[in-house]
């Protein structure tokens, strides 16, 4: 992702606010266990999930389990004290080396979380009795395809992974 994007992705969410914010998709899709997970991010992570609901939408009916993911993928971000400081590093410490992110999250609690959100969020998805595939779906969904060894979990994160990208 270039600049640009996490430039507008950065904006987006400090101007975050539930004014205007429609959470009847979340509520539709999520059991009530799992709509407290949705309302437990920072309404600019709810409303990045909302956007990539509506992107992988635009791009047909997709399947319920896919959904749900694209509405979770980014609780794990909800596990500790996550600062906008804490993104941008995370995301620049990424830029210039994947393992200085790892290096620098074993110091610091919302670094840990900007690092492992997707594995946090796993986790949590399952506490909730959500399908394993919703489960490896939000654990996976910023892994590198090629890592990814079952093909039909490889081929869901693709529309999931564009749809998050293009929000």
């Amino acid at each position: 992702m270039g600049w640009k994007y996490r430039l507008r992705q950065f904006l987006d969410h400090l101007q975050a606010d539930e004014a205007g914010v429609d959470y009847g998709p979340a509520k539709e899709l999520l059991s009530a266990e799992a709509f407290a997970l949705f309302r437990s991010m920072s309404v600019g992570d709810q409303r990045h999930a909302l956007c990539v609901l509506r992107a992988l939408d635009r791009g047909g009916g997709p399947p319920l389990a896919l959904k749900r993911a694209a509405l979770l993928h980014d609780v794990g971000k909800a596990c500790g004290d996550l600062k906008m400081w804490h993104r941008v590093l995370g995301v620049a410490a990424e830029a210039v080396d994947e393992a200085l992110l790892s290096r620098l999250a074993s110091s610091d609690r919302g670094l840990y979380v900007q690092a492992h959100h997707a594995e946090l969020g796993a986790l949590l998805c399952k506490e909730v009795g959500l399908s394993p595939f919703v489960v490896d779906l939000v654990r996976y969904h910023e892994s590198p395809l090629e890592k990814i060894g079952d093909p039909a979990l490889r081929e869901a994160l693709v529309p999931l992974k564009e749809a998050d990208d293009a929000c």
